[in-house]
């Protein structure tokens, strides 16, 4: 008990200095901790870590806010809109994390118990995580590996070239790798909420894939990296990916819905086959805080707030396996009981449609899903495109009280369905995808019992005229690689980082995202003003934005670097455009 006080007592001592001092490197917390006994056993490495988790994972989605996947009663995001001003401490909150990780890394050497070897694998894994929060806000960062004092040089440390962050980053999962438990031995101990292998081998992949078509696609320009090769880090994407393919056992969920909205921990495991890692929030071991019911009990709750665009509806095939642009099954979208008929069953599985159950209640009562605007909850949040998500929600109100704002629930961080679409386009980038890899990657998805599309055949794709337009010519399959991204992956965060990745600004410039057809039955009973366009499409900043997005290129695939640090550091650089 005393050693955990001690521990606590330290963490509330970092975060009073980092919250105190103007910069974020010159800000130096004691690199020990002060009881001479610490540092000895496995256990002190598992509560030291486990404080580490607090900081690690948030507890709840953002629904792909901010791309062109989905918009907010927030308002425009000023990231797409090119609006985002520089700050004095944009990533302090990183590098405070990364320093209380260094401080376990730099110690944890001097326990000798094989018991250890656990939790100092999940010390490498939370300083990748929070570095690649740096790499994919600022790109070249400053690699801190030790605990600084206020007279160490690396204070003054000059940024490093965005693809050796990347490399430091992979060396330190290579390291977890190493050492963590897979995901079944940890189930044994009950241990299932830990960090675990195939979760490095999963990260690595998604790490290796940005870094590895960030480098392709901003190639020759100022966000490139001189000299690179991008294809050694899609390579490494591959081979992660492929490794947790053949050897770990992994199989994907036939119930498509339920790997997101199947919030609870049943036993000793995550009731979903395909899920890697995840953690059920409030009910835990260590960490905590609840999680917001989504869904419950107003529909307009978070992250009701928030609502798929028609460019995201758009992109799921019909049944047929044809875009709906040359498809004969395709019903149209001026109704929004028609948008999931003869379409790839995963978009009715992912938006509500009229007539399916939004809310059970206590006694088992339900009650369907009418109108997207029927009203705005206390907090003032509304539906704002008329896309409702499905995903992330609960039904069953039996658990939580009627103002109840949290619950034990369940957020997918890493999940298989990721890993193959990982793989996938890896392959693809290297100019390696073909139908032996499209039949364990993409058909694999297709084919649950639940979907059931027509498999993609990559010597016969159909052309599709609205296909994206990127700003640069793409070979059919990485379209449709892209577009099974998309839908697979709706509403889960990925877009933000893959419209940057893919120097994608053209899907963004000049745009004023359309939602939802608006129908009678969308009577607004919310009592919202709701803009719409000339065709009679649901177009939420159609004021705010009359000429649309504004990104600039030039500036906005990166965040400004914090000010002060230059200030401060007149070698650092700044970013391109800031």
């Amino acid at each position: 008990m005393k050693k955990l006080k001690s521990i606590i007592s330290f963490f509330v001592l970092v975060t009073f200095v980092a919250g105190c001092s103007k910069d974020f490197l010159d800000r130096a917390p004691q690199d020990t901790i002060s009881e001479p006994e610490f540092w000895k056993t496995a256990n002190d490495l598992q509560l030291y870590v486990n404080n580490l988790y607090l900081n690690s994972w948030k507890n709840q989605y953002t629904m792909d806010d901010g791309s062109d996947n989905a918009l907010s009663t927030d308002g425009a995001s000023t990231w797409m809109n090119g609006l985002t001003q520089p700050t004095a401490d944009a990533i302090g909150s990183y590098y405070t994390n990364i320093r209380n990780v260094n401080i376990m890394i730099a110690n944890m050497d001097k326990v000798t118990e094989a018991d250890g070897n656990q939790y100092k694998g999940e010390a490498y894994f939370i300083r990748a995580w929070h570095y690649f929060d740096v790499l994919k806000r600022v790109g070249d960062a400053q690699l801190v590996k030790e605990p600084l004092k206020s007279t160490d040089e690396q204070l003054y440390v000059l940024r490093s070239r965005r693809d050796s962050v990347a490399d430091f980053i992979l060396s330190d999962l290579d390291k977890a790798i190493g050492l963590l438990k897979t995901k079944d031995q940890l189930k044994l101990s009950n241990e299932y909420q830990r960090i675990n292998k195939d979760a490095a081998l999963a990260f690595k992949s998604r790490i290796a894939l940005f870094e590895g078509t960030w480098e392709k696609y901003h190639n020759g320009t100022p966000f490139g990296v001189q000299g690179g090769d991008y294809t050694r880090f899609l390579r490494v994407a591959a081979d992660a990916a492929k490794l947790l393919i053949d050897n770990y056992g992994y199989t994907l969920d036939d119930d498509f819905q339920k790997v997101h909205n199947d919030h609870t921990i049943a036993g000793a495991q995550i009731p979903v086959k395909e899920v890697i890692f995840a953690r059920q929030f409030s009910n835990l071991k260590f960490g905590g805080g609840g999680r917001e019911i989504f869904g419950n009990p107003d529909i307009n709750q978070w992250p009701h707030k928030v609502g798929y665009t028609r460019s995201a509806i758009r992109s799921f095939l019909c049944t047929d396996g044809l875009p709906i642009s040359v498809s004969p099954l395709y019903q149209g979208e001026q109704s929004l009981a028609d948008i999931g008929k003869n379409r790839d069953p995963r978009l009715d599985m992912s938006v509500f449609t009229p007539g399916e159950i939004y809310r059970i209640s206590a006694k088992g009562d339900t009650t369907l899903f009418v109108n997207p605007f029927t009203t705005v909850d206390a907090a003032g949040q509304y539906q704002p495109t008329g896309y409702t998500s499905q995903k992330f929600y609960t039904y069953d109100l039996e658990s939580p009280t009627q103002n109840a704002k949290t619950w034990d629930m369940v957020t997918v961080f890493f999940r298989y369905g990721e890993v193959l679409l990982n793989y996938a386009e890896a392959k693809a980038e290297l100019g390696e995808f073909d139908q032996a890899v499209a039949n364990i990657t993409i058909n694999k998805l297709r084919s649950r019992t639940s979907v059931n599309m027509p498999p993609l055949t990559v010597s016969a794709i159909t052309t599709d005229p609205d296909w994206p337009d990127y700003g640069y010519t793409l070979l059919p399959q990485i379209q449709e690689i892209r577009r099974e991204r998309r839908v697979e992956l709706l509403g889960e965060d990925f877009r933000f980082d893959d419209i940057r990745r893919w120097a994608a600004a053209k899907l963004i410039i000049g745009q004023n995202f359309r939602g939802a057809y608006f129908e009678p039955i969308m009577n607004n009973g919310s009592g919202k003003t709701v803009t719409k366009d000339d065709e009679n499409y649901i177009q939420p900043f159609k004021t705010q934005l009359p000429s649309g997005y504004q990104f600039n290129p030039d500036k906005n695939y990166l965040m400004p670097f914090p000010m002060n640090e230059i200030v401060m550091n007149p070698s650092l650089t700044k970013n391109p455009g800031w």
